[in-house]
This record gives structure tokens, C-alpha cells and sequence, in this order.
């Protein structure tokens, strides 16, 4: 039988990329670390989001860059708004100061009245069985941007929406709302439990293809069998071509307050404080995105699913709490540790690629096989059949975590160095923190190898735990 000119070549190239990184490493500026986990080659079922007939998809990768590029000025500028003003200040970290006290509680499985006194409800009922579990589904059937169904109003509609630990805001495409492609759009008139906000903010998000607009509101809002009454979210009655591809219907930020720009209790911190029907058992979302699948990723809220992983998971301290931002060791080839890549690294759901400081990206290519270039666009590149380099994966807290080598192999360049192939790693100096800091992103090229979770208190600190994924899940 003859195969797709397509397959043919994505497979050759994934074989002769992963070939070519077998055995390099240099001897001067690294050191070791601990490797954990192990390491397994798997050829994809199909094309990587950015490659068309082996080709690297130029086209895609700079659409995908402009809207995280987007989400990150609209999510640094919210930060700016919200603690440059000292009274605004106040007010967050207040907020964040309840939230996290509350979490703590809970990490500590506290009686039931402890959680009345700091969160008072009327009544509260035992966590059901399965509660808090959402099936994740691949949105372009890539492995590169995972969403899960979550019902707003009464009675229920249900829209598919980007979980999000890289924004604020909670935000749902309205009837009026105008778009290229079809969605599933909220429809306030038709819930019977819609309010408008009491003091309804205006919000805006612009994009490079566009912009969406809207107002805050509040309904009914249920995820994974968790119901917040009165939930405040934003909903778009303006938007252009931001979402023309990228099929979903909103989106659920996970990040901090100083993320936001509505500036209203979100959908977790509702949940943390006890404002939802059920108790949380742990206060944490969880997520494993499936690789080569259609559908099978999670995302568990109150929960881990300790079925998934291998080990323990290593709870990593976040480091400012506007994103889930930790440290990372830096960057490891085979098992040795390149020295210059030490960086600070957010972990972004809503994200596809993996960016790092352009520094960073220097030390790297210096480690790779000869005739790697980092070129103006950002891109890094080395030659399609080198055959030098061990395999790659970042270190955090002393471990490491493989990245599978076709998860990087991203084509050939262009069809004007057709032995010059994309390396899935990207320079972009735009991320910093509230203090100048630069970082990296971390989305899910990364995030689909291991199981993340995002806990509001582990030792009583906000932290990122994560570990290798099981054979048979990963």
C-alpha cells in the first residue's frame, strides 16, 4: 500500500531527527543531574500543529506566536493596572492573602466547621465520586491545544473552553458575538438564572488579527460536577478574527488576581473559599494531555489521579504569584545540565509552544549538533540528519524531564534549506515578571509529558507539582 507523500516524509524526518540525537554532549559547561524517568521513542500518529508535508508551517507558528504574544501583553498590562496603583495593590494581595489562608486550611484537612468559620456556607455535602473530573479533547487533533466542556446558565449550555493557567479572566463568546468559523455561543436570554453584574466591567483583550470585547456578567456555572451559583465571567459581544481556527468557546483563567483584568472572584477561588455546592478535598486543578489522541486527557479539579504518573510528584514553589512561574534548573542534553539556561519558567495550559529567553537559547544551539543556527526569527535550527546529540528535556529541582524527540521535530525549515530542520524550542524575550525578570513559557509541547498540578497551598505555599507520565498513558 502506498502512503501520503506527507506521512512518508513527517516519518523520515522524525527518524533521522531522533537518530541524530543520540550520543553529543559536551564535557565542558554542564554538570548532572538526576534523571527521572525514562525515555521512549514514538513516532506521531500524525503531523505536529506547525508542520505541513514536512514542511515547518510558518504561517501557523506565527498565528500561534501573535496570540500568545497577545495574551501576554493584555495579562502583563492587568498586572501593571492592578499593582501599580497602591490601593488597587492592596486589594490583590489581600485577595490573594484569603485565598491561599483558605487553601491552607484545606491542605491541612481541616473539620468541617474550620472550613464554616474561614468560608461559610449553609450547607455543605461529601464529594461525590468522579466530581471534579473533566475530559480533555485535542481541539485541532495536533496534541498542541487541549479544551473540556463546561456548563454556563439554566438550563445548561455547554460550551468548549481552553483551561487556561497562563490568564485571569473567565470570558464566553455571546450570541451577538460575530465570527468567522462556527461556535457555540452563550445566550443570556435563553438562561433563566443570568444576571448582569452589579457593577459590570468592561473588558477587552486585542489581538494582531483582531480583538474581543465585552461585559462582565453572572450565572450559573458547573465544572466537573461543581456548580458556582453565581459566578461573575465576561461575555464577548465583539470580536473580529481572533478565533478564526482555534476551535473553542472561551476561556477559564486559572492564573492569579494580579492576572485579571475583571477583577471578579474566579471560578477556583470560588471553589477554594467554599462558595460551590461541594467542599474541595484538595485545593489544586490537575491536568494530563493526552498525546495522540483525539480525546483522554483530564483535567481534575479538587483531585490527583495518581494512576497517571510515575513516582512522586515535585512540587516546584511559585515564585510570584501572577503566573504559575517556578524556577527551572535549565536545559539538559542526555543527562548533563547546560550551563547559561538556568531561567525562571511558567507552566501555561493555554499555550502551545515552548518559548525561552534568547540568552538561553544561545547557550543552547551552542550544545547542539553542528550547523544549528538561531535565526532572526526566533526559530532555532540544525541539520536534519546529524546524528550528535542525546536526548533533551528540562531539569527542575534536580530532576529531569524528557521531552519525546518527535514532540520537537517540527519539519524542515523551508523549502530553501531542505537539511536545515525546526527545533521546537523558541527564543522570544517579551516574558518577564512583576520584577524584570525574564522567563520562559512552558506550554503544552512540555506540559503533554508529564502530569502537572496546579496546588493553591502544598506546605502552605502555592507550587506546581509535576512527574513523568505512566508508560501506558503517556
Amino acid at each position: 500500500m502506498l502512503l501520503p507523500l506527507s506521512i512518508v516524509t513527517s516519518t523520515l524526518l522524525a527518524s533521522s531527527f531522533a537518530l541524530g540525537l543520540a550520543q553529543h554532549h559536551h564535557s565542558d559547561n554542564t554538570s548532572h543531574v538526576r534523571p527521572h524517568g525514562g525515555y521512549k521513542l514514538r513516532l506521531a500518529r500524525r503531523s505536529p500543529k506547525f508542520v505541513n508535508d514536512g514542511v515547518f508551517d510558518m504561517v501557523a507558528f506565527q498565528k500561534e506566536d501573535t496570540r500568545i504574544s497577545q495574551k501576554y501583553t493584555k495579562t502583563f498590562r492587568n498586572r501593571q493596572i492592578n499593582l501599580s496603583d497602591e490601593k488597587k495593590a492592596a486589594q490583590v494581595r489581600l485577595r490573594e492573602k484569603a485565598l491561599f489562608e483558605v487553601a491552607q486550611v484545606i491542605e491541612r484537612r481541616p473539620s468541617l466547621e474550620e472550613v464554616k468559620r474561614l468560608a461559610p456556607r449553609r450547607e455543605f455535602r461529601h464529594q461525590e465520586k468522579g466530581r471534579g473530573r473533566v475530559p480533555l479533547f485535542d481541539v485541532d487533533f495536533n496534541d498542541a491545544a487541549y479544551a473540556g466542556f463546561v456548563s454556563f446558565g439554566t438550563p445548561a449550555q455547554n460550551l468548549r473552553i481552553d483551561f487556561d493557567t497562563g490568564s485571569g479572566d473567565t470570558w464566553v463568546l455571546g450570541a451577538d458575538a460575530v465570527t468567522k468559523h462556527p461556535h457555540t455561543k452563550f445566550d443570556a436570554q435563553k438562561s433563566c438564572t443570568f444576571a448582569q453584574s452589579v457593577h459590570p466591567n468592561k473588558w477587552g483583550v486585542v489581538y494582531g488579527s483582531g480583538s474581543l470585547e465585552g461585559t462582565s456578567v453572572s450565572d450559573r456555572v458547573s465544572v466537573g460536577g461543581y456548580v458556582i451559583l453565581h459566578q461573575q465571567f465576561g461575555v464577548a459581544n465583539k470580536t473580529l478574527a481572533v478565533l478564526d481556527g482555534f476551535k473553542i468557546d472561551g476561556v477559564m483563567g486559572l492564573a492569579f488576581p494580579a492576572s485579571s483584568s475583571m477583577n471578579v472572584t474566579s471560578f477556583m477561588e470560588n471553589l477554594i473559599h467554599g462558595n460551590g455546592d461541594h467542599v474541595l478535598p484538595l485545593p489544586v486543578a490537575s491536568f494530563h494531555l493526552q498525546r495522540g489522541h483525539t480525546t483522554g486527557g483530564e483535567m481534575c479539579v479538587g483531585c490527583i489521579d495518581d494512576s497517571m504518573f510515575k513516582g512522586k510528584l515535585n512540587y516546584l514553589p511559585v515564585k510570584e504569584t501572577e503566573l504559575w512561574q517556578v524556577q527551572c534548573d535549565g536545559m539538559v542534553i542526555g543527562n548533563t545540565l547546560i550551563k547559561g539556561t538556568k531561567m525562571l519558567a511558567a507552566f501555561d495550559t493555554g499555550s502551545a509552544l515552548v518559548k525561552v529567553p534568547t540568552l538561553v537559547a544561545q547557550h543552547l544551539v551552542k550544545h547542539l549538533p553542528g550547523g544549528s543556527k538561531l535565526r532572526s526569527d526566533g526559530t532555532i535550527t540544525m541539520p536534519c540528519n546529524s546524528h550528535s546529540m542525546g536526548s533533551f528535556g528540562f531539569s527542575f529541582g534536580g530532576q529531569m524531564y524528557k521531552i519525546p524527540l518527535v514532540d520537537l521535530q517540527m519539519g524542515i525549515y523551508d523549502e530553501a534549506h531542505p537539511s536545515q530542520c525546526t527545533f521546537g524550542i523558541f527564543a522570544d524575550d517579551q516574558f518577564q515578571n512583576s520584577k524584570g525578570e525574564s522567563m520562559a513559557i512552558l506550554g503544552d509541547s512540555f506540559l503533554k509529558t508529564v502530569y502537572s498540578v496546579f496546588n493553591y497551598s502544598k506546605h502552605g505555599q502555592p507550587s506546581v507539582g509535576i512527574a513523568p507520565l505512566r508508560d501506558h498513558v503517556s
